[in-house]
């Protein structure tokens, strides 16, 4: 069983679906599993630019950064905030940011993403990766492996 199976979240979710309020109103308990649940049944594509950076700010924690990167990446903000939160000095900000580039990376057709600047971010990888901070070389890592780091490798 999985940690969010263990509390019930996928039984939640199925039983909510997508509620865009309730999720924001989750969110700002600032309780974790309450923000976390959020994730699950927040609809990206009602979230606002504003309401998607006042969750990356508020994320502590990598499921948060997951979670909040997962929304993102349904939004039509996701694009250039995640470029943005790449380049935050917060961990659970920059790591949301590059889980959002690579879930965009993941769900869209190669002719619908920008393969110059995925192209720029892993040479950026390959530069910073030992420099980053522990949560953001561990997102830089998966990346490599990952769909976007095949992309930006063609």
């Amino acid at each position: 069983m999985s940690w969010s199976e263990d509390r019930g979240f996928e039984e939640n979710q199925k039983r909510v679906k997508k509620d865009y309020q309730l999720a924001l109103d989750l969110y700002d308990t600032g309780i974790y599993d309450a923000m976390y649940l959020a994730g699950m049944i927040a609809d990206g594509a009602r979230m606002t630019r504003k309401d998607l950076q006042r969750w990356a700010e508020g994320a502590y924690g990598a499921a948060l950064g997951t979670a909040v990167s997962s929304v993102a990446a349904g939004s039509p903000h996701g694009y250039e905030l995640a470029l943005e939160w790449i380049e935050s000095e917060k961990e659970c900000v920059a790591t949301a940011g590059w889980l959002t580039l690579s879930n965009l990376a993941s769900v869209k057709n190669d002719g619908e993403l920008d393969v110059a600047t995925l192209k720029r971010f892993l040479q950026r990888v390959q530069k910073t990766i030992h420099k980053a901070p522990n949560a953001v070389r561990y997102v830089m890592k998966i990346h490599l492996s990952s769909r976007w780091g095949a992309t930006c490798l063609r």
